[in-house]
């Protein structure tokens, strides 16, 4: 549940984020494209999220999907995804969409900005129980695993490897989608994730 100075941090932080990404946005302007590698091919478990598919670029604006947002900023590494809007326990949040095994398997690998974004949404085909890793993911993140009903199950703050061996955080129970966020944005004791 969230509490009146914690609403406050996280609405400053956001604040924050999206002037830096705004001026970001305005600098990367002049910059020319940057390669970005291509994981290895994957399956195709999809879902039907309301989304909006982002355009193979260095970065977008983009309209929110679901929540009156003035525009999206979206970093290099995340153009390929799609973007939506969830809700844990009634407060939206704009996230990015992994809803394939090539776009779970890059994650936010390499991400050391989200921009505009507040996480990233994983989305499964049917119930799982695999844990997540944190290999070449340079932010520290909050994760939190849902059931297919949307219920919590269990949830991690997982630090940055860099290593060869990352440890793995496997939740307690099966789920059908996880969201990560940098550490100490997720809503402290979240309960229900709404798609």
């Amino acid at each position: 549940m969230w509490c009146p100075v914690q609403d406050r941090a996280a609405f400053l932080n956001r604040a924050r984020r999206v002037i830096l990404a705004l001026a970001a946005f305005a600098l990367l302007g002049a910059c020319s494209e940057a390669d970005v590698a291509d994981p290895s091919p994957a399956s195709t478990a999809t879902s039907a999220l309301p989304t909006t598919t982002q355009p193979a670029a260095t970065t977008e604006t983009v309209p929110a999907t679901s929540e009156p947002t003035p525009t999206t900023v979206i970093p290099p590494q995340l153009a390929g995804f799609a973007i939506t809007s969830v809700r844990l326990d009634g407060v939206a949040y704009s996230v990015a969409v992994a809803d394939t095994g090539e776009l779970r398997r890059q994650g936010l690998m390499g991400v050391t900005d989200l921009g505009s974004l507040d996480g990233m949404l994983f989305v499964f085909g049917s119930d799982t129980t695999g844990g997540f890793w944190m290999k070449d993911t340079l932010l520290p993140l909050d994760i939190a695993f849902f059931a297919a009903d949307g219920s919590f199950v269990d949830g991690f703050v997982m630090e940055p490897c860099t290593t060869p061996s990352c440890p793995s955080y496997r939740p307690s129970g099966a789920y059908r989608y996880a969201v990560e966020m940098p550490a100490g944005n997720m809503p402290q004791a979240v309960e229900q994730l709404e798609l």
